[in-house]
């Protein structure tokens, strides 16, 4: 059998990937790697920061090129911030631990063993601590203060998600996603830090998954 991509396929492989998308009712375990980049109002001094998410997945498929998907993830987020100013030079770091929540409609290319995916991602924060430090430098000597937890983070996260995947077989899967939030990482009726204050960061989480259908 040969793909619209010119791969050269036996029946028992095709059949193999049909059957990872088809098959009735589907659960698995994901796994992520990835990063986050914040944009918006004074982001500019945000890093990339890493991120790594496990959790469960289940599908249900409505017919043999479509099907709805859903997942709940633990997530880990660091998210990093240098900046200088006429005084010296500041340092933060944000850490958090989410649930996530992504919902999403697949549509699969069953020949060539691709899926393509758009939803919705809700992330609902289980903790976090941040650290602030600040270096001030005045008539040639340095003085460094450490503030912890000053800058608080929101406790729900709403984003868009796109997702390209390919079916290894009917046991494994692969993707990359992106998921942009379309809300503040900040809790700015909170923060505490004035280099921040009116800061507006809609973070871009891009991951790599690998999927264990169960």
């Amino acid at each position: 059998f040969k793909t619209t991509a010119g791969e050269y396929l036996t029946l028992a492989e095709y059949r193999a990937r049909k059957e990872g998308f088809s098959r009735g009712v589907q659960f698995g375990v994901r796994v992520s790697g990835g990063v986050n980049k914040s944009f918006g109002q004074k982001s500019g001094d945000w890093n990339f920061g890493p991120e790594f998410g496990a959790g469960l997945m289940a599908r249900l498929p409505l017919g043999e090129s479509f099907g709805v998907a859903t997942e709940l993830n633990f997530s880990y987020r660091h998210y990093g911030y240098e900046s200088e100013s006429d005084y010296g030079e500041n340092e933060a770091t944000i850490k958090e631990m989410l649930f996530e929540i992504p919902v999403m409609g697949q549509l699969v290319v069953d020949e060539d063993g691709l899926f393509f995916a758009l939803g919705v991602n809700l992330g609902l924060k289980m903790s976090g601590e941040s650290e602030f430090k600040q270096t001030i430098t005045a008539e040639g000597h340095k003085s460094k203060e450490t503030r912890s937890n000053t800058i608080p983070t929101v406790g729900v996260e709403i984003g868009g998600l796109a997702d390209i995947g390919y079916v290894v077989n009917r046991w494994l899967v692969m993707d990359l996603r992106v998921v942009q939030n379309f809300t503040n990482v900040l809790d700015l009726d909170r923060i505490a830090e004035s280099t921040l204050m009116h800061s507006k960061l809609y973070a871009m989480h891009v991951s790599l998954g690998v999927t264990l259908l169960l």
